[in-house]
């Protein structure tokens, strides 16, 4: 029996502006290929896909590429599975946004204009994007989405939690979606940092440390004001949104003003794993987390883990945890404080390496792949 052929397809930014996403589709490409699968990544919309079996999505949140990437692939009747990555964001649009977001979602008041409203301004910024941009105007945001949820031959997501708000949320199509959860797994290249390494290169130890890009939905600013005061080391790791200069700017400014606050950028791999061993706690208080993929990747080197209590990230961390509210700086700072005073706790790291296995995960994703050829 020949190799399964697999065509992994994703937003046309994913590795000009990084995120979990970006992590999560290479780890699957690379641990799939080492398994025997033929993979390859394309963020092309409409590519030609006669030499694949298998069109693997990504993300119905940001739905305009994937619905474009979703119609070619039925017209060349490809089997389809999507990754749903699914992340309501009702509360940040209203609590969360930052400068000229804050100020359009005020104005347009309603969920799908804003995201209308996004897709206007990505368009303006980077003419790629203006054909699907205008897709989505004629076909509808929802549409798109209920179109994708609905027709791929299977849904994959990532949690109970997420199963359960797709669909609430699309409950007049819920019956017709064909589906599976799969955990995703943390691949042994997030493990085994080198916390001496980190402090040599660096000078910092038992610190705080937050990773994520920097924009308004991580909420790093909200984090700085809650750590007001502390005298806690605190490192931020991530790149820059550049579709939030203002926020990143301003968190810039802030950690500029205080010896107590670091920021390092993006980070290798190999370094980033380093970090996450030498730090006491990591904290991410974003206004949704899907998996809280740095959460786990915390934890499993040994850091205690303060996550934001909104989203799937309990499905992952479970009571292994501290959890706070993105919009209350007490429950953060009460979070980071309680976390960083407590021992390491180490059934965190036991529960990764057991429960989300990533040879287990890729295991899932074969047997779907298998069934669909």
């Amino acid at each position: 029996m020949s190799a399964t052929r697999l065509i992994l397809q994703s937003r046309v930014n994913l590795f000009s502006k990084p995120g979990g996403d970006t992590i999560q589709v290479n780890d699957l490409k690379d641990g799939l290929i080492r398994r025997g699968l033929k993979v390859e990544i394309s963020t092309e919309l409409k590519p030609l896909l006669d030499s694949y079996d298998i069109v693997h999505l990504f993300n119905i949140t940001r739905v305009h590429e994937t619905y474009i990437q979703f119609a070619n692939a039925k017209r060349q009747r490809k089997p389809v599975v999507c990754s749903t990555i699914y992340h309501p964001l009702e509360e940040y649009n209203r609590k969360g946004r930052y400068g000229l977001g804050k100020l359009v979602f005020r104005i347009v008041r309603s969920d799908q204009g804003i995201e209308y409203v996004r897709g206007l301004f990505n368009a303006l910024r980077d003419w790629r994007q203006s054909p699907f941009i205008l897709k989505q105007w004629e076909v509808g945001y929802r549409k798109q989405q209920e179109r994708v949820l609905a027709g791929a031959d299977k849904i994959i997501f990532g949690s109970e939690s997420e199963k359960q708000a797709v669909f609430s949320h699309f409950s007049r199509i819920a019956p017709r979606i064909d589906y599976d959860i799969i955990k995703i797994g943390l691949p042994p290249t997030c493990q085994g940092g080198d916390a001496h390494f980190f402090e040599n290169s660096y000078g910092l130890k038992n610190f705080v440390l937050c990773v994520g890009r920097i924009e308004d939905l991580k909420n790093q600013l909200n984090l700085l004001r809650a750590m007001k005061g502390l005298s806690m080391p605190v490192v931020f790791v991530g790149s820059m949104n550049s579709a939030h200069h203002r926020y990143g700017k301003d968190v810039l400014r802030e950690i500029n003003m205080s010896n107590d606050y670091h920021f390092l950028g993006q980070l290798s791999r190999e370094r980033l794993a380093s970090a996450y061993a030498a730090a006491k706690v990591h904290v991410l208080p974003s206004w949704f987390e899907t998996t809280g993929l740095a959460g786990l990747e915390a934890g499993v080197s040994g850091c205690n883990v303060v996550s934001t209590d909104r989203g799937y990230a309990g499905d992952y961390l479970k009571d292994y945890a501290w959890y706070c509210d993105p919009s209350d700086l007490c429950s953060i700072r009460n979070a980071v404080k309680e976390a960083y005073d407590s021992p390491i706790r180490p059934g965190l790291r036991t529960h990764v390496r057991r429960e989300l296995s990533f040879q287990k995960m890729l295991e899932c994703f074969i047997q779907v792949y298998h069934e669909l050829v």
